[in-house]
């Protein structure tokens, strides 16, 4: 038989929401003088089954972390998609959903490609919400 496949495969050059938020986890450390982290988790199978729609081949969570608060972390959203990236769901806290304007019955979105990704966390990441938990730990590990 011949062979069926394309003579060569070319890596995707797009950028994961989950990428985008790694970075961005990263710049708050500097923003932050290292007292407010940010981490990208990634769900196990039965956290992923609860907490995600449908049946999603990857599912993340995205906490904000005081460095001097024992055991605590901001849950701002989770996200998931299958191995293209795109589409992906994302579910919100349900005061930074009120504040973004998303659908208050499930406090989800969805975006479809990298562009709309982008667009999403810097409403997410620039939102009051997200500024006044920031604060908020900065203020209690002092």
């Amino acid at each position: 038989m011949k062979n069926l496949w394309p003579e060569q495969f070319e890596e995707s050059t797009t950028d994961s929401l989950n990428t985008m938020l790694e970075e961005q986890a990263k710049l708050l450390i500097t923003i932050t003088k290292g007292i407010v982290s940010a981490e990208v988790i990634e769900l196990g199978e039965m956290s992923k089954l609860h907490e995600a729609s449908g049946s999603p081949d990857f599912a993340y969570r995205f906490n904000l972390v005081g460095k001097f608060i024992n055991d605590y972390k901001f849950q701002v959203m989770i996200f998931w998609h299958d191995i293209t990236f795109y589409p992906a769901g994302v579910k919100f806290d349900g005061q930074l959903a009120k504040e973004l304007q998303i659908d208050q019955t499930k406090n989800r979105a969805s975006v479809s490609n990298a562009l709309e990704a982008e667009v999403l966390v810097t409403r997410v990441l620039g939102s009051e919400r997200v500024r006044s938990v920031v604060g908020s730990i900065l203020r209690l590990s002092k």
